[in-house]
């Protein structure tokens, strides 16, 4: 598979899983609307179960609580604010791109003048070879290093704001 296949691929994986967010969105606002109209229901009915004893008129059963649209609209509107907003805050967290997951990961950035030793100077150079030899920008560089394992990740919403993260584990197990 190629390079563009596997793009389109990943495009398409994309695709399936905004459905299934959209789906889960749909469900929590289903969810939310059935407990709190349970909910309601039930401190309806317990203050009408209290005011019928207090007038003597005995007790009703508790009644199956009704379809109500406006109040659809309403836990529709809570959750929609709730949902979105927490993405638009997570959409705005990450909005530098590449650099601020590789940071939120716990990366620490490498540049180029300044990169600790022989293997950080090594990495770079790999990162740079290899987007030169694939016509694109060279990312920003970023180690993870409490991480043992052999890892590494690149992030970002574009070409010119990605950045490639290696754990240190990564970095000094493997060769060029």
């Amino acid at each position: 598979m190629t390079f563009f296949a596997r793009q389109e691929a990943a495009r398409r994986r994309t695709r399936v899983l905004l459905v299934y967010y959209a789906a889960a969105v749909v469900l929590i606002v289903c969810a939310f609307y059935l407990a709190s109209r349970a909910i309601v229901a039930l401190v309806t009915e317990s203050a009408r179960d209290e005011s019928r004893e207090m007038s003597g008129r005995g007790r009703a059963s508790i009644q199956v609580f009704a379809w109500d649209p406006l109040w659809l609209l309403v836990t529709a509107g809570v959750s929609a604010a709730v949902i979105g907003g927490g993405t638009l805050y997570r959409r705005a967290s990450l909005a530098e791109g590449g650099a601020a997951v590789a940071r939120s990961a716990g990366g620490r950035e490498i540049v180029s003048g300044r990169a600790d030793g022989f293997l950080e100077r090594r990495l770079l150079n790999i990162v740079e070879e290899v987007a030169l030899a694939s016509g694109v920008p060279v990312p920003r560089v970023f180690v993870l290093e409490q991480e043992p394992g052999i890892n590494a990740f690149a992030a970002g919403f574009s070409l010119h704001d990605a950045a490639v993260t290696v754990t240190r584990g990564a970095l000094e197990r493997l060769t060029r």
